[in-house]
């Protein structure tokens, strides 16, 4: 679980306040998206957080109306592998 005491308003790589920040870089800290796709390593540790978040869950997830991550729905799964939107790995 995340503290959100823990959590700052900046990326914790560039120092960054953009709007975009999530809590899946290392030790779940904020990271902006433009650090998260720096490297292949913080795209390795974005992958393992967001994973963790959701429960080990290894397939295709998507983020709704409600904020929290979830299983998509086939449909869901094929759209989003017709336009490249996932990363292949399972």
């Amino acid at each position: 679980m995340i503290d959100p005491s823990k959590m700052t308003d900046e990326c914790y790589l560039c120092h960054s306040s953009s709007k975009e920040l999530r809590p899946y870089g290392a030790n779940k800290q904020l990271i902006c998206l433009g650090c998260l796709k720096s490297s292949p390593e913080t795209k390795a540790e974005a992958s393992r957080q967001f994973a963790e978040l959701l429960g080990g869950h290894d397939g295709v997830s998507v983020i709704d109306g409600t904020g929290a991550p979830r299983r998509a729905e086939e449909s869901e799964r094929k759209m989003l592998e017709y336009y490249g939107l996932t990363t292949g790995e399972k």
